[in-house]
């Protein structure tokens, strides 16, 4: 599908690493991430850069379905992905805080969103392995938009996209999101 390509790919994971590749060259281990991050995240047990790994992927599938550059379908299939992912984060919730048995969880999950039950029950597995990682996807992509939007505010005609992308990505994988 188109989203996951931008997800995955252009302008997501594939142009996040490119620029971080760029950024970070100089160092002796330039950063590498991807496909990598969720079992770097899983055996070390952090999962700061979380959101700004994923939150940055889907950001750009926002954008480019607020751009309106997705056919029909496509936008179709991105809303629904969209709601599949919140669905995730219930599962995620459920998982960790509740007494819910597993199997219970997946076929919830089934109904929601219509899904196969044998691939929820691999989500479900997912979010053992992975514990709140799902929550980083709309955590940073809520992050990264709300400091595109204020940086639109105090640049006013002055902004540029490609100059906020280009200072976003010379962060490197930090978290974007602020310290409380």
């Amino acid at each position: 599908a188109v989203e996951l390509a931008v997800h995955e790919g252009y302008p997501g994971h594939c142009l996040q690493s490119l620029a971080w590749q760029e950024a970070f060259a100089e160092t002796r281990a330039p950063l590498r991430f991807f496909h990598t991050s969720d079992d770097v995240a899983m055996k070390s047990r952090y999962f700061g850069t979380m959101p700004a790994i994923e939150g940055f992927a889907v950001h750009a599938e926002e954008r480019m379905l607020d751009e309106g550059l997705y056919t029909p379908r496509e936008a179709l299939l991105a809303v629904v992905s969209k709601l599949i992912r919140a669905a995730r984060v219930l599962v995620d919730l459920r998982v960790h805080g509740s007494r819910a048995s597993l199997g219970a969880v997946a076929a919830d999950y089934a109904t929601w969103t219509g899904m196969p039950l044998g691939w929820c029950e691999g989500q479900v597995l997912r979010s053992l392995r992975i514990p709140l990682q799902v929550v980083s996807y709309f955590a940073g992509a809520r992050e990264v938009e709300a400091l595109r939007r204020e940086t639109m505010a105090r640049d006013g005609a002055a902004f540029s996209s490609e100059a906020f992308y280009d200072c976003l990505f010379r962060l490197g994988p930090v978290s974007p999101l602020p310290p409380r």
